[in-house]
């Protein structure tokens, strides 16, 4: 990092300056950020902050107490005494006191020739801080900052009773969806395909959404959900991964989680919902003779840590005995969804700290806040469609419009967790 380019940047200067003052530790800035930069050097902060704003320019850059005193900023240096401080800018005049800052801090500032606010800091008669801002400066803000007024009701999603799912015509009680089982309305070439194993992702469930999360437009009314099956490990071949590759449908998703397993989200229209069951496709020539996916050929109650769905009452579900045909992919567990009442945090996008959910408003439910309105009760061990998050660590940079699931919603390994799957964004998130 060369502080002799940092000290000399000014607001205005293009940010392509500052990420080569900073070389290595430079990172590039994400939406989340706000255009703040404050990397960390090793363990310790950096001796400087800035902000670019949505030009991609700085809007401010502030020299801190451990910035070093040999680069004068503006006739300034860090240490120096307020005497010469105002020896070389006789401009600066007394400001007032800034809420939460150290007793006996003091302030000064004035605006430079340009227009730039040049405000300094003084910590036991020291100079300890340069800040130089552009008062006219505009910033990027974090998507899904602010709750969202339409969004009004958050709904619980549960299983029911494992039965054969129907090719066609499937009826009122799979009108929402189903958990395991085969995809609608995708052609075999559209099946996603492993580019680790070469076979066919397994189906973990299909959800009918309200009219409210259909985040991708108004036509795209359900998502079927694929996994590259992270219970198990089979053999890989140079010339297998990708010989059956799939024609990826208009209106697929691939993401992968911080383990490498590939999740590949579908969305589809109400006619391919309606459609038959979609067949996974053959087993690609060069895997001939290879072990088989469990899930293709065995009953769900046979697979190797099999979680069973969970129904209203939160129990895991009894699961079919029988061989494949009868107990496995031809059967699945209808999906029943219903609105939640009450929920505060419906329409609220959650973040981690307390500062980030202040204009949302939405109140974390094991916070103080949160116990005292006893938000623990929307806890669903199952899945639900926005309102009160509970993830097992950090809350990610999702939007209100989120479904969360549990490894039993179509037996993934979340490591004992729970994931959230960002339906406005398609960004996708676990943790245990």
């Amino acid at each position: 990092m060369n502080l002799g380019k940092i000290a000399a940047l000014r607001p205005g200067s293009p940010v392509e300056l500052l990420a080569d003052a900073m070389g290595s530790r430079w990172r590039a800035l994400e939406p989340e950020h706000e255009g703040h930069v404050w990397q960390r050097d090793g363990g310790r902060s950096l001796p400087f902050t800035a902000r670019v704003d949505a030009e991609g320019r700085l809007g401010m850059i502030s020299f801190l107490k451990r910035f070093p005193s040999r680069f004068v900023i503006e006739g300034l240096h860090i240490g120096m005494d307020l005497a010469e401080a105002r020896l070389a800018r006789p401009g600066l005049q007394p400001m007032p006191a800034q809420e939460g800052e150290l007793a006996g801090t003091l302030n000064y500032g004035e605006v430079t020739g340009d227009g730039v606010r040049l405000d300094v800091r003084f910590y036991d008669g020291r100079l300890g801080a340069v800040d130089l801002v552009r008062p006219e400066a505009v910033y990027p803000e974090r998507p899904f900052k602010r709750a969202d007024p339409r969004l009004t009701t958050a709904y619980d999603i549960w299983s029911m009773a494992q039965r054969p799912l129907p090719r066609s015509g499937r009826g009122a009680i799979w009108s929402q969806g189903w958990c395991h089982g085969l995809p609608p309305g995708i052609t075999q070439a559209q099946w996603p395909i492993s580019p680790a194993n070469g076979h066919a992702l397994r189906h973990a469930f299909t959800l009918h959404l309200p009219e409210a999360y259909r985040a991708q437009g108004p036509e795209r009314v359900a998502l079927s959900v694929f996994v590259d099956d992270p219970f198990e490990l089979l053999e890989t071949l140079d010339d297998a991964a990708g010989s059956g590759k799939a024609s990826a449908h208009p209106h697929s998703h691939e993401m992968e989680d911080v383990v490498d397993v590939l999740y590949v989200m579908i969305w589809l229209t109400q006619a391919e919902f309606d459609a038959p069951l979609a067949d996974p496709p053959p087993v690609a020539a060069a895997l001939a003779g290879l072990p088989r996916p469990d899930w293709l050929d065995r009953a769900y109650a046979d697979c190797t840590q099999f979680v069973a769905p969970r129904g209203s009452d939160g129990a895991g579900l009894a699961l079919l005995s029988g061989d494949a045909a009868s107990a496995g992919i031809g059967t699945a567990f209808p999906l029943q969804v219903s609105e939640r009442n009450g929920d505060p945090n419906t329409g609220r996008p959650a973040r981690e700290w307390a500062h980030q959910n202040e204009l949302s408003g939405y109140i974390p439910a094991y916070s103080e806040a949160g116990k005292a309105l006893q938000l623990e009760r929307f806890y669903c061990p199952s899945a639900h469609l926005g309102g009160t998050m509970f993830p097992v660590q950090g809350y990610p940079d999702f939007s209100p419009y989120y479904l969360e699931f549990e490894e039993n919603f179509g037996n993934f390994n979340f490591g004992g967790g729970a994931a959230q799957l960002d339906l406005a964004q398609m960004l996708f998130d676990w943790s245990c």
